[in-house]
């Protein structure tokens, strides 16, 4: 229903920009509460699980799915998704299973890259390696002096 709103929202003249989101949902647990000082509370969630669901989300702008749940998630509904393929997720060893909508709406993105398992490696590589050798030239600096 969200996914005919947004739709219906983006071929209308009421929006300047057309409106895009992306969910990732997986089932676990989580802690909750407020964070910040008296005068500023946020409520929020932290856990492995938020940051499967976060890491989820990336991998589904890049599928082109407003859509995309867990394993754990799509054995509860198992005629609801399709199996995506097997990705690698930051922070964890084993590839995990992707699973989105049998029936969906492309994401509005343009951020699709060629090899998902790859996503921003080169680009953390070279930022790493620019890094590195700054600190490097700084030491060799300090040395001379």
């Amino acid at each position: 229903k969200l996914e005919g709103l947004v739709d219906e929202l983006n071929g209308s003249e009421v929006l300047e920009h057309d409106l895009d989101f992306g969910v990732a949902l997986h089932l676990g647990t989580v802690e909750q509460g407020n964070i910040g000082a008296v005068a500023r509370l946020d409520f929020t969630v932290i856990g492995s699980a938020v940051n499967l669901a976060s890491r989820f989300e990336g991998i589904g702008k890049r599928l082109k799915r407003r859509l995309v749940v867990t394993q754990t998630v799509a054995d509860k509904m198992p005629s609801k998704f399709e199996h995506l393929g097997d990705y690698v997720v930051r922070g964890l060893s084993d590839e995990q299973a992707v699973f989105g909508l049998t029936n969906h709406t492309p994401r509005q993105t343009d951020s699709v890259g060629d090899d998902l398992n790859d996503w921003k490696g080169p680009e953390r590589r070279k930022g790493r390696e620019r890094r590195t050798k700054m600190g490097r030239e700084r030491r060799s600096k300090k040395q001379l002096e």
